[in-house]
């Protein structure tokens, strides 16, 4: 039979294993909580090492755009600098420009007017019939233009060239008429 001493060594051997159990227990999900942590600590270590690069290099590249909106505004700032040495130096020369034009421009211009002039009336004393006869075809297609398709008809266009050719005689002049003057045409709306 077992005494109150046995039974008190066994109530103890049963508790100390029901302690070191629980202990033991307890140091297997504490070392798994550990293994977990540290593998959790890890995977966060590496993302915020990648993150730190990547922001590095997002820093490094708005560095960079820094730097040449910089130089981008120096060269802008030299542009200015420039255009308004520019802008006074035109400044400075429009007058003595102004000058010139006037001094030279207008008698210029008037030269060329004078020799478009006398070009014409010797064209037009030597026959050039031709050169006449185009300038005025020419002078007709800028009417006709102008006034939308209302050009100068072929009686108006024989006359001028009459005109301006006046060695002709009278019977050269008729029969250019005739020839300038078109058909009449068939169906048109004054004879239906």
């Amino acid at each position: 039979m077992m005494t109150a001493v046995w039974v008190a060594v066994l109530a103890a051997v049963a508790f100390w294993i029901l302690v070191a159990s629980a202990a033991a227990f307890l140091m297997v999900r504490t070392a798994r909580l550990v293994s977990v942590t540290i593998a959790a600590v890890s995977a966060a270590r590496e993302r915020a090492e990648s993150l730190a690069e990547q922001a590095s290099a997002v820093t490094r590249q708005a560095s960079e755009q820094v730097a040449k909106a910089g130089s981008i505004t120096a060269s802008m700032d030299e542009v200015a600098a420039t255009m308004a040495e520019l802008n006074g130096r035109l400044n400075a020369l429009a007058p003595a420009a102004k000058t010139v034009a006037d001094g030279v421009g207008v008698p210029l211009a008037r030269a060329a007017a004078l020799v478009y002039g006398v070009s014409r009336a010797v064209g037009l004393r030597r026959g050039d019939r031709a050169a006449v006869a185009g300038r005025e075809r020419l002078a007709a297609g800028r009417r006709s233009t102008r006034h939308a398709g209302k050009g100068l008809p072929a009686r108006t266009l024989a006359a001028a060239v009459a005109v301006a050719a006046p060695r002709q005689s009278p019977r050269d002049l008729a029969r250019r008429r005739r020839e300038a003057t078109p058909a009449p045409r068939r169906g048109s709306g004054a004879q239906q």
